[in-house]
C-alpha cells in the first residue's frame, strides 16, 4: 500500500490549529486539558491525521443510494454552475409506405415536442467538529482521528441527496423526483395506469391480478411509447417489492408474481427498491407508486454536480470545525415516455 503523506494544504492548516493549541492555556488542574506544546513533528502527525481523515470519505465503501441506483448520476454538469438547463422531448411518430404516385406528400409528419427546462444548483452541506483535546489524543497516541463523526456526516449528505432526487424539494423549487413526478398524457408529464388496489391488499391478494397489473403496465409502456424504449427496470416500493416476491401461484407452479412476471417479461432485468414510492401521491390508503422505466442517461439523470465533498479545517472556539459540502439540482426527465408510473396502490 502506498504510504500516504500529508499534502502542503493539510500542513498548512495543521501548523494553523497547533499554533492556537500552542498558544492557549487551559486550566492545568485538568490533566486532559493541560496546555501542550506540539512541536514539528507532532504537526506533521496531526497534518497527516487529517489528510487521512479526508481520504476516508472518498475511499471508504458505502451503500448505494437508493435513488442512484435507478436514475444515473449525471457527468456533464458544472458544478460551479448557478443553473442548469436541459430539453425535454415528448412524441413519437412512424413511417408509412408511400403510395404509388411516388410524390411522397401523403407522409405522417413525426411529431415530437421539445421544450427548454431550467432549474437552480443549490449548495448544501454539513459540520463535524473535533475539540482541541481530540487533536492532542491523536497526535500523541498517534492513532487516527476517529471517524465516526465522519460517517454521520457522510450519511447525513446521502439522505438528503436521497430525498431530492427521489421526491424533490418544493422549498428549492424542485417539484418533483423520481417517485412523485406528475402524472397525465401533457407535455413533461409521465404516463401511469392504474392498478386494482384490492389483488395487492393483505386479505385480498391475488397472485393473478398482481401479475395481470404489472404485464398490463408493460404492455401500456410499450403502448404509449410506440416501442421507442425498452423497459428494463421495474422500481416498486419494499412492501410491494416483498409481496410480489412472497405471493406465490397455487396452479401447482411454484413460482412467485415477481417471479413468474419476470420471466415472462424477459426485457426487465432489474427489480429495484425505492421506499419513496410508498406515498408518493400523498398520505392515503392507496397513494403508493411503482415504476417501470428504461434507465439510460439519455432518458433521465440524477444532476449532483458536487458529491460530498470535505473543506479545510476551520479554527473555532477551543476546536476544529470541518465543512462537508455538496450542491445538487435534483433529478431531471429528457424522455417522459421512458418512464411509466402504475398508481393507486396500497400504502401499507
Amino acid at each position: 500500500m502506498k504510504k500516504l503523506r500529508p499534502s502542503a494544504d493539510a500542513i498548512r492548516h495543521a501548523k494553523t490549529i497547533v499554533d492556537r493549541l500552542n498558544a492557549t492555556r487551559l486550566d492545568e488542574s485538568d490533566p486532559m486539558q493541560r496546555r501542550i506544546v506540539l512541536d514539528a513533528d507532532e504537526t506533521s502527525m496531526l497534518a497527516l491525521q487529517l489528510e487521512q481523515m479526508r481520504a476516508r470519505a472518498y475511499e471508504a465503501p458505502y451503500k448505494p443510494i437508493q435513488s442512484l441506483l435507478v436514475a444515473p448520476l449525471a457527468s456533464d454538469v458544472d458544478g460551479d454552475a448557478e443553473t442548469f438547463s436541459w430539453e425535454e422531448l415528448d412524441g413519437v411518430g412512424e413511417a408509412s409506405f408511400i403510395d404509388d404516385g411516388g410524390l411522397g406528400d401523403d407522409l405522417k409528419t413525426v411529431d415530437v415536442k421539445s421544450s427548454k427546462q431550467t432549474r437552480s444548483i443549490y449548495t448544501a452541506g454539513i459540520a463535524l467538529q473535533y475539540t482541541y483535546a481530540d487533536l492532542r489524543r491523536a497526535a500523541f497516541a498517534g492513532k487516527p482521528l476517529s471517524t465516526r463523526k465522519l460517517d454521520g456526516a457522510r450519511r447525513a449528505f446521502e439522505r438528503l441527496v436521497d430525498r431530492v432526487v427521489g421526491v424533490g424539494d418544493a422549498r428549492r423549487g424542485i417539484t418533483a423526483g423520481i417517485a412523485n413526478w406528475a402524472v397525465g398524457t401533457g407535455d413533461s408529464q409521465v404516463r401511469n395506469t392504474a392498478m386494482t388496489s384490492a389483488d395487492w391488499t393483505v386479505g385480498t391478494i391475488s397472485a393473478a391480478g398482481m401479475l395481470a397489473n404489472l404485464n398490463t403496465l408493460v404492455a401500456n409502456f410499450y403502448t404509449q411509447s410506440a416501442g421507442a424504449f425498452t423497459p428494463d427496470t421495474l422500481v416498486m416500493p419494499q412492501h410491494l417489492r416483498l409481496r410480489a416476491a412472497q405471493t406465490m401461484f397455487t396452479d401447482g407452479r411454484p413460482e412467485s408474481v415477481l417471479q413468474r412476471f419476470l420471466a415472462l417479461n424477459t426485457d426487465v432485468k432489474r427489480v429495484i427498491d425505492l421506499n419513496h414510492l410508498q406515498t408518493a401521491d400523498g398520505i392515503g390508503t392507496n397513494n403508493a407508486r411503482i415504476l417501470l422505466c428504461e434507465s439510460s442517461p439519455d432518458n433521465f439523470e440524477a444532476v449532483v454536480p458536487t458529491p460530498f465533498t470535505l473543506r479545510p479545517p476551520q479554527e473555532v472556539g477551543l476546536g476544529v470545525r470541518i465543512l462537508a459540502i455538496g450542491r445538487i439540482a435534483g433529478f431531471v426527465i429528457y424522455q417522459p415516455l421512458a418512464m411509466h408510473y402504475g398508481t393507486a396502490l396500497p400504502i401499507a
